[in-house]
């Protein structure tokens, strides 16, 4: 019973970082102080457990605070009731119980160090920052992926004086940092071109580039790998996942209102969208009554795949469009009808498919399309066991695969 008590001293944080931090809970708020304060507090079964792990953490983000020139004091509130949630204080961060395992904490005592310190208020420059600093791999934006992943192939201590590098550059010439008139792009660039290494600029703007970020010039050359029309389904953060899944696809989605770029989901200007060229574009549940204008599509994509649902309640599986490509896509998709149209060879042909108003039934009702086979030099059609669909045996390679019930 006495060696219970004599464990039971009063609990404080040794660090010079923080004020005090609070826990709250659904029934009670626990709290410590910072051991210079000596302050008596209740005794905290959670703070007894946790405040090892708590001082190691503050005890790194001392050494990383130190660079900035901070000396601020924080409270710090761990939120046992909003636990998936991280707000910024005054003085401090209130972070959710969930997220306390992650380096968020870090972070944005970083960001509003930052704020206080330089008067920074751009969000993304400051989170890319505060990724930077902390290291840890983890990115709160894409931005930030992109810039912290152009320092990957670095070697260790290379990587440790850039690091040193930008975050003096930072104090000594902030002033672009609180500029209006730049974006974050721009100033992560800079901070870049300030270091002298010409590689890992490059290296930036490539990443920037899998991640659907592209500057005005680069667009007017913009080659993608696909570009999805889906016109009956809302599927915006399910391809903006897929995308940041596989950023080596180059992709794009079409709206009502524009092109987005993903995963950025960032609208490609009017001027520029006429200038974009897509290796494939599929549009998706397009009614059948409608007439596909191939003639909007020639000078920008080289095939077109029109899809349409038999089952709509059923949603295509888009994951196999991404991870292994569009045959793997229509294969395991069976409950799709789809037509692939090769534009070159429709150019070729226009003039005499000009009368076709669906292609869904061109291909499937032989005697309404007679001449248009003809031109075509359409003889018959060859079923692909690996495609699940047929693949017309003619001169003209207009219609490259096709599958009708």
């Amino acid at each position: 019973m006495g060696v219970q008590v004599a464990l039971k001293k009063p609990l404080c944080i040794n660090s010079s970082l923080v004020n005090k931090i609070d826990k709250l809970g659904t029934q009670n708020t626990e709290t410590i102080y910072s051991c210079s304060q000596y302050k008596k507090v209740t005794f905290s079964n959670y703070f007894y457990d946790y405040l090892p792990i708590l001082e190691e953490r503050f005890k790194h983000l001392e050494v990383a605070l130190a660079q900035l020139g901070v000396e601020d004091k924080f409270t710090i509130v761990i939120d046992d009731i909003r636990k998936d949630q991280v707000l910024e204080l005054v003085n401090g961060v209130q972070v959710g119980s969930n997220l306390l395992e992650t380096k968020l904490l870090e972070k944005t005592l970083i960001q509003l160090s930052l704020k206080n310190k330089l008067n920074i208020r751009d969000e993304i420059f400051l989170q890319s920052l505060s990724d930077f600093i902390i290291n840890d791999g983890g990115y709160q934006n894409l931005i930030s992926r992109a810039w912290g992943e152009s320092f990957n192939k670095l070697y260790f201590f290379n990587k440790r004086k850039i690091s040193k590098s930008i975050v003096r550059n930072l104090l000594q010439r902030h002033e672009f940092s609180i500029s209006d008139s730049m974006d974050s792009i721009s100033k992560l660039k800079l901070l870049l071109k300030d270091t002298d290494r010409v590689d890992l600029s490059a290296n930036f703007n490539k990443n920037l580039n899998k991640l659907g970020y592209y500057s005005k010039n680069e667009l007017s050359e913009l080659k993608l790998d696909l570009i999805i029309e889906e016109n009956a389904q809302n599927r915006d953060a399910e391809l903006i996942a897929l995308a940041n899944s596989y950023p080596a696809l180059k992709v794009a989605v079409k709206k009502m209102d524009g092109l987005y770029l993903l995963p950025s989901n960032i609208k490609i200007p009017r001027a520029s969208e006429k200038n974009i060229f897509t290796k494939y574009r599929l549009i998706f549940d397009k009614p059948r009554e409608s007439k596909i204008l191939i003639t909007n599509y020639l000078n920008n994509s080289e095939s077109l795949i029109l899809i349409n649902s038999r089952n709509k309640s059923i949603k295509a599986n888009l994951r196999p469009l991404f991870a292994s490509g569009l045959n793997e896509f229509l294969f395991l998709n069976k409950e799709l009808d789809f037509i692939q149209i090769h534009l070159p060879s429709y150019k070729l042909k226009s003039r005499d498919l000009s009368k076709i108003v669906n292609y869904f039934d061109f291909v499937k009702i032989k005697k309404l399309s007679k001449n248009e086979r003809l031109a075509l030099g359409w003889s018959h059609s060859k079923w692909l066991k690996d495609l699940n669909a047929f693949k017309p045996i003619a001169n003209y390679d207009v219609i490259q695969y096709f599958r009708v019930n």
